[in-house]
């Protein structure tokens, strides 16, 4: 017969500070954090062992924290009015459908992709706060046109 192990379960105290801070409806990212160090605590690591791992593990998730640091640029942007700056620069095209500017969006990921750069014109940093709003200018923008012809062709 195997000699029993005794199996320790403190370091799942992480689970109760994740499900507390989420209960708690605190700040994500440091309620994950928290748990961490406190599993890591529980599990025996000192201090300087904990900020080597979660040192470690920043530096090989950098593209993550790209990611991430985007989003609350993004945000910003379409706080002061991107979007509508987007719309608007849109709109003044001559001749800008939503086809052409779909084909148009499409070669320029398309390009981008084949440079290497595949996470350029993503949907959380291209699609949402450009492509879409120019998306719903272009037709506006020629109906505006297509009526004012009318307009102008009844008048007459």
């Amino acid at each position: 017969m195997p000699a029993s192990t005794v199996v320790n379960y403190w370091p799942l105290l992480g689970i109760a500070v994740v499900v507390a801070g989420f209960a708690l409806r605190r700040n994500p990212v440091l309620v994950v954090v928290i748990a961490g160090l406190v599993s890591g605590l529980a599990a025996g690591f000192g201090p300087g062992e904990l900020l080597g791992l979660l040192g470690t593990a920043f530096v090989e998730n950098r593209a993550l924290l790209m990611f991430l640091l985007t989003l609350p640029a993004i945000g910003l942007l379409e706080r002061y009015g991107l979007r509508e700056r987007a719309r608007d620069w849109i709109a003044g095209f001559r001749g800008m459908n939503l086809s052409r500017f779909q084909i148009a969006y499409l070669a320029v990921r398309q390009l981008t992709s084949m440079a290497g750069l595949t996470h350029v014109a993503g949907h959380a940093q291209t699609v949402r706060p450009l492509a879409a709003p120019m998306s719903e200018a272009a037709p506006s923008a020629s109906s505006v046109r297509c009526r004012r012809s009318n307009a102008t062709a009844s008048a007459r």
